[in-house]
């Protein structure tokens, strides 16, 4: 049975309207998928997310400041004690306000009496409410608690000196966030070993080069076995999320610079 004329070009349009929508709907999706971002509460906070400033917190109200995160447990925050003691007096003096960050449970109280007894503000508060658990880290923060610089453990004799602008400058960021979608997108030059912490299936194009160490193992294996002048991507997909977090700060502090997370959570911002 031949179709009408009227009723053949109804058709057309109907096929043409589905198909212009199926692919603006596979482009809208695309950019849904390159923007979309997850967030985590078990994260600690890094360059470019938020810490939780307490409430009713008035010195960093106007200007940014530092935070200085210690512990009365932590060997390392004993060793840089005095240097941390000198970093707040020295920023202090050029107006950027200094506050020292200890947990609230009972062992920190001797710490927190000592450090005010010598005039040095200091914040009670739950580490992992604040964003940060590990100790000592130092941290540039805005008024609204964005960290713009970060430093996490001792600080090397030799650095010292200058950690002070250097801190306000901005260090470089331990390692950069992107997604599958922006991962599948790049360069294919830039480098394309792939990282794994746990044994899951292979879930990128062709062409990737897969490395399994458990995170147990990372510290044994990672400088025998990783390319360090190389690009590594680090898939986070299928790792909780502050392990993977714990993966990318051992091998950055092992010396990897070129350090990409894949589906690494943000730290969700505070309420």
């Amino acid at each position: 049975m031949k179709l009408g004329s009227k009723t053949h070009l109804f058709i057309l349009t109907v096929v043409a309207l589905t198909v212009v929508i199926t692919v603006i709907q596979r482009m809208t999706d695309g950019r849904k998928a390159q923007a979309k971002i997850f967030f985590a509460d078990a994260l600690d906070a890094d360059a470019g997310d938020s810490v939780c400033l307490p409430r009713g917190q008035q010195d960093f109200i106007g200007q940014a400041g530092v935070v200085i995160v210690t512990s009365s447990t932590c060997l390392a925050c004993d060793q840089d004690a005095g240097f941390h003691r000198q970093l707040s007096k020295e920023l202090e003096s050029v107006k950027v306000p200094v506050t020292f960050v200890l947990n609230d449970a009972a062992n920190q109280d001797q710490v927190a009496r000592e450090l005010r007894h010598d005039g040095h503000k200091v914040w009670r508060t739950d580490l992992f409410r604040f964003g940060i658990t590990r100790t000592p880290s130092i941290a540039y923060v805005t008024p609204q608690g964005i960290v713009q610089s970060m430093w996490i453990g001792t600080v090397p004799s030799r650095s010292q000196q200058t950690f002070a602008r250097d801190l306000l400058a901005g260090f470089a960021p331990r390692y950069a966030r992107i997604n599958q979608a922006l991962f599948e997108n790049a360069r294919r030059d830039q480098g394309r070993n792939v990282v794994l912490f746990a044994n899951i299936s292979k879930r990128f194009s062709p062409g990737v080069k897969y490395h399994l160490i458990p995170l147990q193992d990372l510290a044994g294996r990672a400088s025998y076995e990783l390319p360090k002048q190389d690009d590594l991507f680090i898939d986070c997909a299928n790792t909780p999320a502050r392990l993977c977090q714990e993966g990318l700060l051992m091998l950055s502090s092992m010396g990897f610079e070129k350090l990409t997370a894949i589906d690494l959570p943000m730290r969700r911002p505070c309420i």
